[in-house]
């Protein structure tokens, strides 16, 4: 039996469509201002991908201790000690 993809909603196609627009005519406008332009976009793009980067790793691997107090950090241990149902 095979499943089959999940659609996206119309809005986030939409919302999708818009953004990769807003991408090209910012390029486009660059393009027009001329060579330094483009290249400090293209710099600022690179760097923002390698920040995104860096904070999803961040994000992933930081622990429980770096957050709170010790009362919360126990009361974060237990909850995620606790059985799931």
């Amino acid at each position: 039996m095979r499943t089959r993809a999940r659609r996206r909603s119309a809005i986030s196609a939409l919302r999708t469509r818009l953004y990769w627009l807003a991408r090209v005519l910012g390029d486009v406008q660059a393009v027009r201002r001329g060579p330094e332009a483009v290249g400090k976009r293209l710099m600022r793009r690179a760097a923002g991908k390698m920040m995104g980067r860096l904070l999803g790793i961040q994000l992933a691997t930081t622990s429980f201790t770096s957050v709170g107090n010790e009362a919360d950090l126990i009361q974060r241990r237990e909850l995620l000690a606790a059985p799931r149902i």
